[in-house]
C-alpha cells in the first residue's frame, strides 16, 4: 500500500479507478470538474463528455447493462426520471455526489442529496477522504451483490479541497476484494432485446424494498471483510457517548 495528501475530488477519483470503473461520463457540474481532471489521467477509465446529469446517467446505465462498471460525479439534483430507472432497472452504479446548498451560496448541506433515498439508492455519507475513497470501492461490492443491485450515491460535503493523509491500497489488494460485475438485467449485444416501459410498478417497488433491506446485511458483511482486510472499520451508525443520553443528536458526513 502506498499513502499520500488526497481532497475529497482525489480521493474519489481514485477509488473508482481502484474498483475497475472502465466507464465515466462527464458533464459540466459545479465541484465535480475536479474530480474528472483526476480521472483523464487514469489509463483504463473512459470519460464521455456529454451535456447534462441526464445524458450522464443514461450513459452510465447503458455501460452497467452491458457489465461495465460505471462510474459518474455530479453536484446536481435534476435527473429524477433517470434515478428513479437506474433504480427500478436495478443498476449496481456509482455516483459521488458533492453535496451543496441550492442557490447562491457556499454553505454546506444536504438538500441536493434528497432525491437519491427517494428513488431508493443507497446512500453512504462518508467524514474524510479516507472515507471517501473506502467508501467508493465498498459502494460498488455492496450494490452488485446479487442481494442488491442498486445503485448507490457517495455523498461528500460541499468543497473537499482539504487534503488529509489517505492510505491507497494496491490494485491487486482491490481484485481480490471486488468479484467481477454480473448484472441481472444485462444485455446480449448478439441478442435483439427491446426496453420496454416498465409495467407493473408496484411488483418493481416490492423487489427494490427487498433489496435495500437486505442491502443491511451485506452492508455489514462487505464492512466486516475489509476490516479484516484493511483493518479500517465502518458500521452503518458510530455512536459517541451516547450510552444512557435522553437526546441523540444524528449528524451525517464531514460534520459528524
Amino acid at each position: 500500500m502506498k499513502s499520500g495528501l488526497l481532497s475529497g475530488y482525489d480521493a474519489a477519483a481514485h477509488g473508482a479507478q481502484l474498483a475497475g470503473a472502465c466507464v465515466a461520463p462527464h458533464h459540466p457540474s459545479l465541484f465535480a470538474e475536479d474530480v474528472y481532471h483526476v480521472l483523464d489521467t487514469a489509463e483504463n477509465v473512459d470519460c464521455i463528455e456529454v451535456d447534462s446529469l441526464s445524458s450522464a446517467l443514461t450513459a452510465a446505465m447503458a455501460a452497467t447493462v452491458l457489465e461495465n462498471r460505471a462510474f459518474l460525479a455530479t453536484s446536481s439534483a435534476d435527473a429524477p426520471e433517470e434515478m428513479n430507472t437506474a433504480a427500478l432497472l436495478r443498476l449496481p452504479l456509482v455516483m459521488a455526489h458533492i453535496s451543496r446548498n441550492l442557490g447562491f451560496t457556499h454553505e454546506i448541506t444536504h438538500e441536493t442529496t434528497a432525491t437519491a433515498p427517494a428513488f431508493g439508492w443507497i446512500n453512504l455519507f462518508p467524514e474524510n477522504s479516507q472515507e471517501i475513497l473506502d467508501s467508493i470501492i465498498i459502494a460498488y461490492k455492496l450494490a452488485e451483490d446479487p442481494k442488491v443491485q442498486l445503485p448507490c450515491a457517495i455523498h461528500i460535503d460541499g468543497i473537499p479541497n482539504l487534503r488529509e493523509h489517505v492510505v491507497i491500497p494496491t490494485n491487486q489488494s482491490i481484485k481480490h476484494f471486488i468479484a467481477k460485475l454480473h448484472v441481472k438485467n444485462r444485455i446480449d449485444v448478439k441478442k435483439f432485446v427491446r426496453m420496454a416501459p416498465i409495467e407493473n410498478v408496484g411488483a418493481h417497488r416490492a423487489h427494490q424494498h427487498k433489496a435495500l433491506e437486505a442491502s443491511r446485511k451485506v452492508f455489514e458483511t462487505v464492512h466486516e471483510t475489509w476490516n479484516k482486510k484493511f483493518r479500517r472499520k465502518y458500521s452503518l451508525v458510530e455512536g459517541y457517548k451516547t450510552k444512557g443520553a435522553d437526546t441523540v443528536i444524528v449528524i451525517a458526513g464531514s460534520q459528524a
